[in-house]
């Protein structure tokens, strides 16, 4: 069950957020309705000083607040490992950006993603550039504690490509359309060749490997998938 967030006329809408975001405990949600910019905006800021971990979802006025499990970051930074091994094989230059904020004050949307990518625009994003894009690819582990959907909020920040992992342990793979809604498909575009359903397999099989192993277990794998270059 979300936090039942309460303040009184002594205490500003943001202190009485930010000492709830402050203790959260891990698996935990706190959910709020009527959260503007300006709040949201304080908020980010406050997690990313004291609880740089905790996910914040804003979407049409509501505020989700969440502290991620264990096995949560887990399906995550296997995740990472597996598109950072791809992008090597496929000669693509990357830059990741791990769970930075995504957001856009014109449709009034933000969140963390799991995990992201830059791998069309990697000199914008080395150059520093103002305006940055959002990432080409990131990464959503579904999770039991998420009230609110967040697809339709990285729809509206136009992500191009979403790597979903749901609970059932099946990888769907979502790009976005001319319609401005996701559609799944059996493998990502920048990676041919590579069935959506064998990179779930790799996420199961990784949950009991150290980083190294997985690496070079997959490295073969992508390999072979792949056949003689």
């Amino acid at each position: 069950m979300p936090v039942t967030i309460s303040h009184t006329d002594s205490q500003s809408e943001f202190e009485a957020i930010a000492t709830l975001l402050e203790h959260l405990p891990p698996q935990r949600t706190i959910l709020y309705a009527g959260a503007g910019e300006t709040l949201y905006e304080q908020l980010c800021q406050f997690r990313d000083e004291n609880r740089p971990h905790v996910r914040l979802t804003w979407t049409e006025g509501k505020l989700e607040i969440v502290s991620p499990r264990f096995s949560h970051e887990d399906n995550a930074a296997i995740l990472r490992l597996l598109i950072l091994v791809l992008c090597a094989e496929f000669g693509l230059r990357v830059k990741s950006a791990g769970s930075t904020t995504i957001r856009s004050p014109l449709v009034g949307r933000g969140l963390e993603p799991d995990e992201s990518f830059s791998i069309q625009h990697v000199d914008f994003i080395l150059n520093r550039r103002e305006g940055v894009p959002p990432p080409d690819l990131a990464v959503e582990v579904e999770s039991t504690q998420t009230i609110l959907d967040r697809l339709p909020v990285y729809a509206a920040l136009k992500v191009p490509e979403l790597w979903r992992y749901c609970q059932d342990g099946q990888l769907e793979v979502c790009v976005l359309q001319e319609s401005g809604e996701y559609g799944i498909v059996r493998e990502s575009p920048h990676f041919p060749g590579i069935p959506a359903t064998e990179l779930a397999a790799c996420v199961a099989w990784g949950r009991t490997r150290d980083d190294n192993e997985l690496i070079n277990s997959f490295r073969l794998r992508v390999r072979k998938w792949r056949g003689p270059s």
